[in-house]
């Protein structure tokens, strides 16, 4: 089935991609891409099926990436649908679902919130530091405004300081843009570091700081 997906945030970019499904449920599909814009946890607007008649009515629903696959000449992606508002989508309990990993290691989806504040990041296999700047941070990561984003992938250390206070973690590079900036995943933040996001973000989503280490 002919479908449509654009990214449900702004810190995911600006695209819009038409494919074909591979498999469908009443609550998911897969299908196959060479892009490799697409994260577990990302949330998307989803068109399906879609009808590419001008005439049509195409409305957008919901939808969440749940499990990202390696494949030949590309990926394979799992997207479940939900609703706006709703709690991230437990893997475990999808039926395209990522295998069980540790609470360390778990990416968890959080809304973030606009905050400037000065960052260094240092690229930790090879040393290299830039200086940046966050344009928002969540309790799970934050986006960095720079002309030179690291590789997709990379592991990072972090620090941004704010208000007079500084946070230090290591994170992980989710999503990048050339010329523009990249996304950010924290690594394993402590109840003390969550403690800090708490203050920086006291608007943010209710939580727990041990729903985070």
């Amino acid at each position: 089935m002919r479908m449509r997906v654009r990214p449900g945030s702004f810190d995911d970019g600006a695209f819009e991609e038409i494919a074909y499904t591979l498999d469908v449920t009443r609550k998911a599909f897969y299908f196959h891409t060479a892009s490799d814009r697409y994260r577990a946890g990302m949330r998307l607007r989803v068109n399906f099926p879609y009808d590419p008649n001008p005439h049509s009515v195409n409305g957008d629903d919901f939808g969440e990436v749940v499990r990202v696959e390696p494949k030949r000449a590309g990926y394979g992606v799992a997207i479940v649908f939900w609703k706006r508002g709703a709690e991230s989508v437990a893997a475990t309990r999808m039926q395209y679902a990522q295998p069980r990993q540790r609470s360390g290691e778990e990416r968890r989806s959080h809304e973030r919130q606009p905050l400037v504040a000065a960052a260094e990041l240092i690229d930790l296999p090879t040393g290299m530091r830039t200086n940046a700047n966050t344009s928002d941070v969540s309790f799970g990561g934050c986006y960095v405004n720079t002309l030179n984003p690291f590789r997709l992938g990379a592991t990072l250390r972090l620090k941004i300081e704010h208000g007079g206070e500084r946070l230090e973690a290591e994170a992980n590079v989710c999503t990048r843009f050339e010329g523009s900036g990249m996304g950010l995943a924290f690594r394993d933040i402590t109840a003390e570091q969550a403690t800090l996001l708490a203050q920086w973000l006291p608007a943010a989503e209710e939580f727990s700081i041990s729903d985070t280490i």
